[in-house]
């Protein structure tokens, strides 16, 4: 059986400093350990922003 790596991401309403930088870092060393899956909860900024760095990877 294969499995497959997920990756979840889901935060606050409001992102108060600018993360996208170090957002995107993590997205990407996430694919690069093999995550195919992303999760997120699409309600907040910062899930706005996940959702974001996950597309842009």
């Amino acid at each position: 059986m294969e499995f497959q790596k997920a990756c979840c991401g889901f935060g606050h309403r409001e992102v108060y400093q600018n993360i996208t930088v170090q957002l995107e870092r993590a997205i990407f060393e996430a694919v690069e350990q093999g995550c195919t899956l992303f999760y997120t909860g699409a309600m907040g900024e910062f899930d706005n922003l996940f959702s974001a760095a996950v597309r842009k990877a």
